[in-house]
């Protein structure tokens, strides 16, 4: 959780996620979808905010603006859906009545949590804006 990359930024994107459900695998499937979708919300306000100041770098007229953070906001389910293996840090189970409470903390690489992001918004912006594909590359062309 504390493991830097080489500029000192952290490697790993943590995430807890919490359900309770009839059986254990329900209620571990649960808040691991959490957790990952906390993660993908991570990512995405990151994402946005490089790209909200991009926007007037790329003199985007203010319908493809609007457009365009749109698009970016309602990405963040898509990306969840693209996050493959993640690295579970720690399960803990609590028998509650008859359901069974699932407790999960969760790693994703931040580097590829940040690249399977872009090409995701990436993907998003060129199927649901109007924006020129040279805009739009000037617009996702940022330092992570």
């Amino acid at each position: 959780a504390y493991e830097t990359n080489e500029k000192n930024e952290p490697k790993y994107l943590i995430e807890s996620g919490n359900s309770v459900a009839e059986t254990q695998t329900a209620a571990k499937l649960q808040a691991t979808e959490t957790a990952k979708l906390l993660m993908a919300g991570q990512i995405n306000t990151q994402i946005a905010a490089l790209i909200e100041n991009s926007i007037a770098n790329q003199q985007l007229n203010t319908e493809e603006a609007a457009s365009v953070t749109k698009t970016v906001a309602a990405s963040k389910n898509l990306i969840a859906q693209e996050l493959g293996r993640v690295l579970p840090l720690v399960e803990m189970y609590k028998k509650i009545g008859t359901n069974i409470e699932a407790n999960v903390r969760l790693a994703y690489d931040m580097e590829t949590a940040f690249d399977v992001a872009t090409k995701v918004i990436r993907k998003s912006l060129e199927e649901e804006t109007k924006v020129a594909h040279e805009k739009l590359e000037g617009l996702m062309n940022f330092d992570k």
